[in-house]
């Protein structure tokens, strides 16, 4: 198993690397707005949350290769 640092400061247990991919890119492309060009601070900020959670895991899987 391996380990991340969110950005928040947690460490977070990564089981499965594939699905956690996944679920990072799905949640980091969600956007329940539609498009709108105003969105709330918290949904930016969960956006930067996933973003900053896949750029993690890509580096995890860029060293497993």
């Amino acid at each position: 198993m391996k380990k991340i640092v969110d950005n928040k400061g947690q460490t977070l247990t990564v089981t499965n690397l594939k699905a956690a991919i996944e679920q990072a890119k799905t949640f980091a492309g969600y956007d329940r707005y539609n498009g709108s060009p105003i969105l709330p601070p918290f949904v930016l900020e969960r956006q930067a949350y996933w973003q900053d959670i896949l750029e993690k895991l890509q580096v995890l899987q860029a060293g497993k290769k």
